[in-house]
């Protein structure tokens, strides 16, 4: 039975919690699951189980490629559900977003432990040690305090709270990876009340293919994947969501130019097409819209690029706090492209800043390179790029 808050020790299932006055009403743990104190790291925990393991690698990651994105309060995924007991979750984007919105943050030592105060809006505050993150069997960014939130952006990585000394964000991160668990409850409440983006979660675990929302109909889908009719003169049609997307607003894969699968790591010494002397369009082989989505469909081709530019109105907004253009045809119907950044080595980039979106035509001055689409809040245009960096594909229909 869980025990409520009755007293000042402020207990929920034998743990102990703060109240930092946020908005929400969230309460906040002053230990990591694992913890017996504040300024211990507890365990680590690959994103979505719930196990503590020895080795932290992408060959033992039991939720890498799987199609499940919010975790919060589910028992089979949520290590402080399962750990802590009901009341206990998964802080969920939105709380982690607050925490940091709401809340100042200092760096300090505590009974010898570096880490960062964090205090609320009613001046109590709780310790986040700087735990790291392990990979592998290592230990590594002592300095950093990760913390894993419930949200999941696309099928390789989870959303985790991100502090340094420079900044605190939210970031996402390589499932795979151990990250430490801070969790939250609401413990004055009935029952819990879980944000609407976590109420609408489906634990779907179909692996690896392009999920969308379900619609009524059937209208506007080919082999799985949406489009839109934007009214254009050539009578292209674009996908709702970017390949590896489930919503329109997050980022999907990321792919380098003429490779058909994401990878964990980009870069020159892994990249297939680098130097290759391609004159001519990608073919249905090294085209990943092809391969994800099916026969009628292809990357964007240059001049299909440049009629999105030039026949629709863009719109820079916020939509479910992913960064984008809203871009609107001439008939009135739009598409939603995030703010993807890109990805080199195993980090993401200018995300949020800038979009960048393959062509499927190679630079011909540079073999290194091929067009894209880039974009930022003030403006969308035609470039290139090299072609190790990773980068998304919003398909098109032919």
């Amino acid at each position: 039975m869980n025990k409520k808050n009755t007293s000042e020790q402020h207990l929920l299932n034998d743990h102990e919690w703060v109240d930092l006055g946020l908005p929400s009403g969230t309460c906040w743990a002053t230990c990591n699951v694992g913890a017996n104190n504040p300024e211990e790291c507890g365990d680590y925990y690959a994103w979505g189980e719930i196990e503590y393991k020895s080795q932290y690698e992408d060959y033992n990651s039991k939720t890498l490629h799987r199609d499940i994105y919010n975790i919060g309060n589910n028992e089979r995924y949520d290590a402080a559900r399962h750990k802590w007991g009901e009341g206990w979750r998964l802080p969920t984007y939105t709380e982690c977003k607050e925490l940091c919105q709401n809340c100042s943050f200092t760096l300090t030592q505590q009974n010898n432990v570096w880490g960062y105060k964090v205090t609320g809006l009613n001046g109590n505050s709780i310790f986040l040690p700087g735990v790291g993150c392990c990979f592998r069997g290592s230990v590594i960014n002592m300095f950093n305090a990760q913390y894993w939130s419930s949200k999941s952006d696309f099928y390789e990585s989870g959303e985790c709270l991100y502090l340094t000394p420079q900044e605190f964000s939210i970031r996402s991160y390589e499932r795979y990876y151990g990250l430490s668990i801070r969790p939250v409850c609401h413990p004055n409440e009935e029952s819990e009340k879980v944000n609407t983006e976590e109420k609408n979660n489906i634990y779907q675990e179909r692996i690896h293919g392009i999920v969308h929302h379900e619609q009524d109909s059937t209208d506007n889908v080919d082999n799985g994947c949406r489009w839109v009719d934007l009214g254009l003169p050539s009578g292209t049609l674009w996908g709702e969501c970017n390949i590896g997307a489930k919503r329109p607003d997050e980022c999907g894969y990321y792919f380098a130019w003429g490779e058909t699968q994401n990878k964990t790591s980009y870069s020159k010494g892994n990249c297939n097409t680098i130097g290759m002397r391609q004159q001519a369009a990608l073919n249905a082989f090294f085209d990943a819209a092809h391969r994800h989505c099916g026969d009628n469909w292809q990357t964007p081709s240059p001049i299909q690029l440049k009629e999105l530019c030039e026949c629709c109105e863009w719109t820079w907004k916020s939509v479910n706090g992913a960064n984008g253009y809203q871009v609107t045809g001439i008939n009135g119907n739009s598409i939603f492209l995030p703010a993807t950044g890109y990805r080199y080595d195993q980090e993401w980039d200018e995300r949020s800043t800038y979009g960048y979106y393959w062509s499927n035509t190679p630079d011909h001055d540079f073999t290194s390179d091929a067009l894209l689409l880039c974009f930022n809040y003030n403006s969308h245009h035609m470039s290139s790029g090299n072609r190790c960096y990773g980068r998304c594909i919003r398909a098109v229909k032919k």
